[in-house]
């Protein structure tokens, strides 16, 4: 039963981050500051249009 229990040596992901000082050193890291290139900015909202297009919970429109 004891195979479920992963070893410590056997997650290289913690030891990974406490062996690298310079990461921590690092806080403009650009993998996580900037996921998205600055030369192409996404829209705010592409998926969903303006407030104003959507029609009233009431189901009647402004216009």
């Amino acid at each position: 039963m004891s195979s479920p229990i992963p070893d410590p040596g056997a997650v290289p992901d913690e030891p990974q981050f406490t062996d690298v000082p310079g990461d921590d050193a690092q806080p403009d890291d650009p993998r996580e500051e900037q996921p998205l290139p600055s030369d192409d900015p996404p829209p705010a909202v592409p998926d969903a249009p303006d407030p104003d297009d959507l029609p009233l919970p009431g189901g009647a429109n402004p216009s």
